[in-house]
């Protein structure tokens, strides 16, 4: 066999590397075009094992676990005064139009809605009532609140503006009345609430962005949107699951931008260890961003503000650590205080519902414990 030309030697290397490349390259290919850029349909993968999970951040994900030091050098609100409550705070609405705050509130001792003027810092009580008057087709009845969770107006809806109360049910689910007015009703969603989807299951987190109200099905693992124009059937415009890896295993509370500002959703989810806070616009068809609360943290309640950059800021309400938190929309944490130095003090601080009153440069939160509403300054 005659001996091998150099030039031909050399050739047959660079041919040989050739190859190598698009081998390499068919392997890489599946990888590289897989789609994490959308959060997962209904129905999709959901992470198991256990009640609780560590976050597993996809490659475009913002930071992992927070630091329980503030990075940023923003000074914690001062404490200004504590308003009774006639049970423990679980949701706020802030009626910033008429310097209101509506508190939805219920323990083994009390169930109702109670509504403060955020203007006295004494904490006047304007209203308060546990009962409904729910009228559908011409016929009146009485309905006592169970357990209620949350509330909201929806001023934008292309049919009325509407108030809606959610209350949970002994048996886990939940109701939904909504009106024209406080108190007054004209849809009773009941337990089913139509359209092919399940009961709800342990419901907790409530919100609204003005058009439609979001409830957070923590049972079921789902976050659903809802029209409150739809009448006693009512109409899930969009269900979600979450973003996957991360898919929602305990959503738990919600909070929507401002109105008129970003258009972003909040989505707090307690299966994780510590508290996982997803983002998403478009009603949850397009994930934005999500991170992972300070180590132990157990979200109880969230809102969210503008920065002046015009960028969202998320509090939060953690039970776990006694703790309101604040962080950046990239999941920095910026700022945190704990039992503020009212007349229960001494007593274990258990935040839940927030609301930021910019009226009066107020921040405004919930205590379970010890069925209160704190009031901070800025």
């Amino acid at each position: 066999m005659g001996s091998i030309r150099k030039d031909e030697k050399d050739g047959r290397l660079v041919k040989n590397f050739c190859l190598f490349l698009l081998m390499l390259g068919a392997l890489a290919l599946p990888w590289a075009c897989s789609d994490n850029s959308n959060p997962s349909t209904p129905g999709g993968p959901s992470l198991g094992g256990g009640a609780t999970a560590t976050p597993t951040f996809p490659i475009v994900s913002t930071p992992g676990t927070a630091t329980a030091t503030p990075t940023s050098a923003v000074p914690a609100p001062s404490y200004l005064s504590e308003w009774a409550a006639a049970a423990a705070p679980n949701g706020f609405y802030l009626d910033s139009t008429n310097n209101q705050l509506y508190v939805a509130e219920a323990d083994s001792l009390h169930a109702g809605v109670q509504v403060y003027d955020t203007t006295n810092l004494a904490g006047a009580i304007t209203f308060q009532s546990n009962l409904v008057l729910l009228t559908v087709g011409g016929a009146s009845t009485t309905v006592v609140l169970n357990h209620p969770l949350g509330l909201a107006w929806v001023p934008f809806n292309p049919y009325s503006s509407y108030f809606v109360i959610l209350d949970g049910t002994s048996s886990g689910g939940a109701s939904i009345y909504s009106g024209t007015s406080p108190m007054l009703a004209d849809v009773n969603t009941g337990t089913n609430y139509g359209n092919g989807a399940p009961p709800f299951k342990n419901p907790t987190g409530f919100t609204t962005n003005g058009y439609y109200f979001y409830i957070a099905d923590t049972g079921n693992g789902y976050v659903y949107e809802i029209d409150p124009s739809c009448g006693p059937n009512p109409c899930p415009v969009h269900p979600w699951n979450g973003y996957s890896p991360n898919n929602f295993l305990k959503p738990s509370h919600l909070a929507c931008s401002p109105i008129g500002t970003n258009d972003n959703i909040w989505v707090a989810d307690t299966g994780y260890n510590p508290s996982l806070i997803s983002c998403f616009k478009s009603s949850g068809v397009t994930w934005v961003t999500q991170f992972a609360t300070i180590p132990n943290c157990v979200v109880n309640g969230m809102a969210v503000t503008v920065d002046s950059g015009g960028n969202d800021v998320v509090y939060v309400s953690d039970s776990a650590n006694q703790l309101v938190e604040e962080y950046d929309h990239n999941g920095n944490l910026l700022r945190s205080w704990g039992n503020p130095h009212g007349p229960h003090q001494f007593n274990p601080f258990k935040p839940s519902a927030i609301a930021i009153d910019t009226n009066n440069g107020h921040i405004l939160v919930g205590d379970q414990n010890n069925r209160t509403v704190e009031v901070f300054g800025p």
